[in-house]
């Protein structure tokens, strides 16, 4: 067999390791779910001894079936943002607050009103989901747990440093801390300040490609690995993704379905936008814009949890149901808020909510409402993009691509051509970078050229083209009527909250 390159990916919803070789076709592959925790309203926290458990028996099950000699190189990725606090002996002394939190919202409503300097730095506007506003949360509510930490790691970084003891982070993690100075790419003394935090807390620096270390002895007789198999850096998931479906240079943009949506933009020169995410690519010298909505496949996992709990193949009979009712779901209609949203209106109130419930309407057209409502926020995310004119051709990539559905939904919803690819996933990514990385492809453009192979396109059907531009204008306008309500409604809840802390007391 060939030297095989492996890809470990630590998502939100669970971990996926995936062997690959030279040419890109899968050998193995491994993936656990893991549990996200949330310990008050709008919280949401993993533990990262669960990463170590599902990465571990993922990277064993792969390695069983392809040899360990025959592992030529390992990456590792993961969602950005998810800081791990480790002590002087490299455990984490809590939790990881993820990504999807919203318990540092006030902290980040008040960086933004207060401090138009982090934006002009950071090229990011501030909002729960960024590492700063969380570690000071944490310094302001659990300063004895804040105490006790010597080194700051991101989710992916902890399961490498796992498996080579090294401490280091990639560029693109970096910059999705909102602690870095883009334009100098370097840690951020004066952001560090605001925690405050003392910037050697955070780990160096280095390219995604770059070799940050060996698999260990003690990780090899946990994972099956050989001893001395070299690990890159990596990168975050949404970088290795689009790496993935095949984008080296500019032309090709991004729709990824995952727990978060995604749109990406590529581009040769950073054009930071308040309403975006911008970091670099994993490729030097090329950049993109990222537009997210929160609550994408999340959805559609949450309506499969609540609705089809004891379905064993639930989202087969979830795609079943959709095709079952007809575009528009007979006006029902979803808004994707179940954790507040980011792009582009950025706020954490936001709830998630069906419009125009009727009695006829059966739980396909609450499937085909949520995968529609979803559809519609990756609008208004390409709506708020500000850069040059968007590209044509889009590659659809995560989870919700694997639907027989979702995909003609996207494109007619977009008004966009998708094409699907063969693996777009993070995991093939960051095993394509791998590769990159110890020599197996010369360069970028060969990793993909060789590996990547496009597989469906869905192209926009014409003649669900107007109906779908004015449920759109609805989908705005009701949004647009309850974002004050959902206010108000967080207002009450918290009230209820104390109330109910004060009775417990």
């Amino acid at each position: 067999m060939k030297r095989l390159l492996l890809g470990v990916d630590l998502g939100t919803g669970g971990c996926k390791v995936m062997a690959i070789d030279a040419i890109g076709s899968t050998a193995a592959q491994a993936s656990q779910e893991y549990k996200t925790l949330h310990p008050q309203s709008g919280w949401a926290e993993q533990a990262p001894a669960d990463w170590l458990a599902a990465a571990a028996s993922c990277i064993k099950s792969v390695v069983s079936k392809v040899g360990s000699s025959n592992v030529g190189a390992i990456g590792v990725t993961a969602p950005t943002h998810n800081a791990v606090l480790l002590d002087d002996r490299g455990v984490p002394v809590r939790n990881s607050i993820i990504w999807t939190d919203q318990r540092s919202a006030s902290i980040a409503a008040a960086l933004g009103s207060s401090n138009p300097e982090i934006f002009r730095k950071t090229w990011q506007a501030p909002s729960p989901t960024w590492t700063l506003p969380q570690l000071m949360w944490l310094r302001a509510h659990e300063p004895g747990a804040f105490s006790k930490a010597s080194n700051i790691l991101f989710g992916k970084d902890y399961v490498r440093y796992w498996l080579t003891g090294k401490y280091n982070t990639d560029r693109v993690d970096a910059q999705g801390s909102m602690l870095v100075d883009m334009a100098a790419d370097e840690w951020a003394k004066d952001l560090c300040g605001l925690v405050p935090l003392a910037a050697s807390m955070l780990p160096q620096i280095i390219e995604p490609t770059a070799i940050a270390g060996y698999v260990t002895e003690k990780a090899s007789a946990e994972t099956g690995l050989l001893a001395g198999t070299p690990v890159i850096a990596g990168t975050s998931d949404t970088a290795a993704e689009c790496f993935g479906a095949g984008v080296h240079s500019c032309g090709l943009g991004v729709v990824k379905l995952a727990t978060a949506g995604t749109i990406c933009i590529f581009s040769e020169t950073a054009t930071p936008n308040p309403k975006a995410l911008t970091y670099g690519h994993v490729v030097p010298g090329l950049w993109y814009n990222c537009l997210a909505t929160n609550s994408a496949a999340h959805s559609v996992r949450w309506f499969r949890d609540t609705f089809l709990s004891a379905e064993k193949q639930a989202y087969e009979l979830i795609d079943l149901e959709v095709q079952s009712v007809g575009p528009g779901a007979d006006g029902l209609l979803y808004h994707p808020y179940l954790m507040g949203e980011r792009s582009p209106h950025w706020n954490p109130d936001l709830c998630a909510s069906f419009t125009g419930v009727r009695a006829h309407h059966t739980r396909g057209h609450f499937a085909r409402a949520v995968m529609e409502g979803v559809a519609f926020s990756l609008r208004d995310c390409l709506g708020a993009y500000t850069g040059a004119e968007p590209p044509t051709a889009w590659r659809l990539i995560g989870g919700g691509a694997e639907s027989k559905v979702w995909p003609q939904i996207i494109a007619n919803i977009l008004d966009r051509s998708v094409q699907c690819v063969a693996s777009g996933s993070a995991a093939f990514g960051v095993a394509l970078l791998a590769g990159v990385g110890v020599g197996t492809f010369s360069s970028f453009e060969e990793a993909v050229q060789v590996g990547v192979s496009p597989t469906r396109t869905f192209e926009p059907q014409l003649t669900f083209r107007n109906m779908y531009r004015s449920y759109y204008e609805y989908y705005r306008s009701v949004q647009a009527k309850l974002a004050p309500a959902y206010a108000e409604l967080s207002d009450m809840r918290k009230k209820a909250e104390e109330l109910q802390g004060e009775k417990i007391d």
